[in-house]
Parts: C-alpha cells; sequence; structure tokens
C-alpha cells in the first residue's frame, strides 16, 4: 500500500467516524463501514441502523435520505451511501425535520401540544430548542407589528 492509499483510506475512516458521531447526537446511532463497490460512481458505504435509538423506526429512512442526498434502502435497517453525498446541512428536500425526519404528513405527536409545526424550513417544534422557539415567536410578533 503507497502513502497515498493509506491517507486515502485513513480520511474515509476518519470521514466514517465523524458521520457516525453526528447521527450519534441526533439520537441515532449507526455504523458505517466501506463495501468493495462503486455506486452512482462514487465509493459505496453501507449504513446499519444500530438498536438503541431514540428517532422512530418509520422516520429513520427520511433521515438518511435528508443528509444523504444519495441512499437506497437494502433492507430494513440497511443502506447504501456514499460519504461524499453527506451533507451536515442536509440537502433541497422539503418538508422533512433535519432532527427527527418527520413530514407534512407524517408529523410528530405529543398529547400536551398536538401536533409540531414547521419553526424553520427543516425543523419541527417538537425537535426545536428553547431557543429557536422564542426566536420565531419575535419574529411573529415583530411581523405583526409592521416593523
Amino acid at each position: 500500500m503507497t502513502f497515498a492509499d493509506y491517507f486515502q483510506t485513513n480520511t474515509m475512516i476518519n470521514q466514517a467516524n465523524e458521520i457516525e458521531r453526528f447521527f450519534e447526537a441526533l439520537g441515532l446511532r449507526i455504523k458505517l463501514w466501506r463495501v468493495n463497490t462503486r455506486w452512482h460512481g462514487y465509493k459505496a458505504y453501507e449504513l446499519q441502523v444500530l438498536p438503541g435509538n431514540t428517532i422512530f423506526p418509520e422516520r429513520v429512512e427520511k433521515l438518511i435520505e435528508y443528509y444523504f442526498s444519495v441512499s437506497q434502502m437494502k433492507q430494513e435497517d440497511r443502506f447504501i451511501v456514499t460519504v461524499e453525498h453527506f451533507s451536515r446541512d442536509g440537502h433541497d428536500v422539503t418538508g422533512i425535520c433535519r432532527r427527527c425526519g418527520c413530514t407534512q404528513s407524517d408529523a410528530c405527536y405529543d398529547e400536551l401540544t398536538g401536533s409540531c409545526w414547521w419553526v424553520q424550513e427543516d425543523l419541527c417544534s417538537a425537535c426545536a430548542t428553547k431557543e429557536e422557539l422564542q426566536q420565531v415567536r419575535l419574529e411573529f410578533s415583530k411581523k405583526n407589528k409592521g416593523e
């Protein structure tokens, strides 16, 4: 193995580890590993959803789709992805919460507050922090006062 091959392999391992930590912070435990194939012209990775998540299982696929513009479900808990298509900011998929994966037609529901609503284009009220909700309320009151 040349130094360039070693460096490239080590960089991809670090990138995969970083992506795993990113999803864990969202409440979704995953494991990424390289498979010996190319997919859409890129090196393919298998993404396995591990047990013990706080994300609803039916929303996992939408969440994976949001952060990887290119993904394909292989089995219920396994996907084929490319790390080159991963974006922390998500992709131009509208109406999917970037934190929980809920949609306009499959909203989060809470007995106290009812169905969630959009705080931002890609963030539902159930996932928003107190600060994010306060910012929306402030912007709404400014609009109503004509400021």
